[in-house]
């Protein structure tokens, strides 16, 4: 189990596990409040996609395209429930590992780093998955592009 030890310079034999010393405290803390700014950052960006998603929803009320509206509120609707696990994870990591440097519980901190996977586990999905949509994005417009070059090319009876 991973500890946070101050006794003996952070070092208190070779079977207790991980320990993290007193000197990487301050780097922990610096992190858990970069890690806060971006959680918050992650919010705002959040509650602004949903400006966005109510202001399609009106928009696609009173549009004659209202149905394009729609489905763009949709991806917004999609967009803000994926970012939402992101930044909370972030958010959560920031103040279980606030509650860890202040108690030097073991519990505490290793429940920080798990929120640290999550976020990093999640966003490397969505990593993923984007990269996987920007391909077929390509190739489809690749394909769509020499579907129209073809059609278009006169023939000229070679």
């Amino acid at each position: 189990m991973d500890q946070i030890s101050t006794e003996n310079g952070g070092y208190t034999g070779a079977n207790e596990g991980l320990l993290i010393p007193e000197s990487a405290i301050p780097y922990l803390n610096s992190t858990r409040k970069w890690t806060l700014f971006f959680a918050v950052l992650g919010f705002v960006l959040i509650a602004l996609m949903g400006l966005g998603f109510v202001g399609m929803l009106v928009a696609s009320a009173v549009s004659p395209v209202g149905g394009i509206m729609g489905i763009i509120a949709a991806f917004y609707a999609v967009l803000m429930a994926v970012y939402f696990f992101p930044v909370y994870y972030l958010l959560k990591f920031s103040e279980e590992t606030k509650k860890a440097i202040a108690s030097r519980n073991p519990v505490t901190i290793t429940k920080s780093f798990r929120y640290l996977n999550l976020h990093f586990k999640i966003a490397g999905i969505i990593t993923i998955v984007f990269i996987a949509l920007y391909i077929v994005f390509i190739i489809s417009m690749m394909m769509y592009g020499m579907y129209f070059a073809n059609l278009f090319t006169p023939n000229l009876g070679y």
